[in-house]
């Protein structure tokens, strides 16, 4: 398929989405405060948050939070406007209560706190901030509050892998296993001012699906004979999405909503992929849908997965904040926290007991954001971007707890724009990769090695 190489800019640079690339700067839109009525997710905010969520602490050392408010200027400030307050309530992972920590008022827009070295003192602490402006609002961050705190780790131990320089033009080629021409029609996908599909996900054995959001269909392609697609229509409001599909063959649609509004939605479909349910995501905008223990999970814009659910049962807004999770949920009961910069890229799993395993990636060439991150038999697949001014590849690891066993690069085909964390899925051993160029899009495969 002929392709176009797009000119590589500094925004490549910038970070995905937190989780999968942590360590980017939080935006969260919060509500009015009236205790006369109920809350409801979604009212019109009186001012916004932005903070940096520590995601991995030293041990035994204090960390600074900061946590800048915005406020809409509806006319000339007055004394006391946008000016912060309020208090952090931390504890220990595991402790019962939370302590309450005022927060000092640094200026206009900013409040800083200090958590003490005590609670980085074992696997790290938990926190939530209830945050006021002296003009009259308070918001809780995150949102779930005390049933759904942020949380920081302290490792001791990382397994360093060094990438040092990449070598551009090594990358493997892939075989194409489905292929579709810009349009309406059949064996066609939408393409609009340089947007393409949105994701993909792998039914293991029976098709390769494509999320057509600009068409308003799943396009699905049999493994048997991928050139004869057939297609099924569903609802979607605009913007960008995502798909994933549990292994009992029920499909997840995240909808980013109407450009003008933002609202995102999920709608679940069953396996012959007829309506379940629907419903709308807390946070916006929130790009990245999994499938977690108990159904789909959203990676919020407060770095926290938020629990959507299962089937004909999706959760409420109020219920997926109240439940929302610090770091990625398998199915196996392991758990995956990211973090991720231009220098080094910090990769974490857990068990029930802890830490499992732990990586610190650097390199010398740039690093962008980390696309996948799966766990494997031995350890870790990742994929993630290193880049120059010029030119960028994928780069394929395979980590196991004494390092690096295997990588290998991929040229990123990329002529239209597909969803944040959506170019990548694994299924068994072979690596899939979403590609497009000026004459459509294209599904490629690698295969992983044993």
């Amino acid at each position: 398929m002929p392709v176009s190489r797009r000119r590589w800019r500094a925004a490549l640079a910038a970070l995905g989405a937190a989780g999968l690339a942590g360590g980017a700067l939080l935006v969260l839109a919060l509500e009015r405060d009236d205790s006369t009525k109920p809350r409801h997710v979604g009212a019109r905010p009186q001012f916004d948050v932005l903070y940096r969520p520590p995601t991995f602490v030293s041990r035994g050392a204090p960390t600074k939070l900061r946590y800048e408010i915005v406020c809409p200027l509806t006319g000339p400030p007055k004394p006391g406007f946008c000016r912060p307050g309020g208090v952090l309530h931390v504890r220990r992972t595991g402790a019962a209560g939370f302590a309450a920590i005022p927060l000092t008022t640094v200026r206009q827009g900013l409040a800083t706190v200090t958590v003490p070295a005590a609670y980085a003192a074992g696997s790290g602490f938990e926190y939530y901030a209830e945050l006021h402006v002296e003009r009259g609002g308070s918001a809780t961050v995150p949102r779930g509050g005390a049933a759904a705190p942020q949380r920081s780790w302290a490792i001791d131990h990382w397994t360093t892998v060094d990438l040092g320089r990449h070598e551009f033009g090594r990358s493997r080629p892939g075989r194409a296993v489905v292929e579709a021409g810009w349009g309406r029609g059949p064996r066609k996908v939408g393409l609009q001012r340089g947007v393409g599909p949105s994701a993909f996900s792998v039914v293991p054995h029976v098709a390769i699906v494509v999320l057509d959001q600009l068409n308003r269909r799943l396009a699905v392609y049999p493994f048997g004979d991928p050139s004869r697609p057939h297609y099924v229509r569903i609802r979607f409001l605009g913007g960008e999405g995502d798909l994933a599909i549990a292994s009992d063959g029920t499909a997840y649609v995240l909808d980013g909503g109407n450009p003008r509004t933002h609202v995102p939605f999920v709608r679940a479909y069953s396996r012959v992929l007829r309506p379940l349910a629907e419903t709308r995501v807390a946070e916006a905008p929130s790009n990245r849908l999994a499938i977690g223990p108990t159904g789909a999970i959203v990676l919020a814009p407060s770095e926290q997965w938020l629990l959507v659910g299962e089937g004909r049962r999706l959760l409420s807004p109020d219920e997926q904040e109240r439940r929302a999770l610090p770091a990625r949920p398998f199915l196996d009961g392991r758990e995956l926290v990211v973090m991720a910069s231009r220098a080094e890229a910090r990769l974490a799993l857990f068990g029930p007991g802890g830490a499992v395993r732990s990586w610190r990636i650097t390199s010398a060439t740039p690093l962008g954001e980390v696309q996948l991150a799966e766990p494997d038999g031995r350890g870790l697949l990742v994929v993630l971007r290193v880049h120059t001014a010029r030119r960028a590849e994928w780069q394929v690891l395979q980590l196991t707890g004494r390092g690096l066993a295997g990588s290998f690069s991929v040229q990123p085909v990329e002529w239209a724009d597909a969803g944040p964390g959506a170019r990548f899925r694994v299924s068994g051993r072979y690596l899939y990769e979403l590609r497009s160029g000026r004459s459509g899009i294209e599904v490629a495969r690698y295969r992983l090695p044993a």
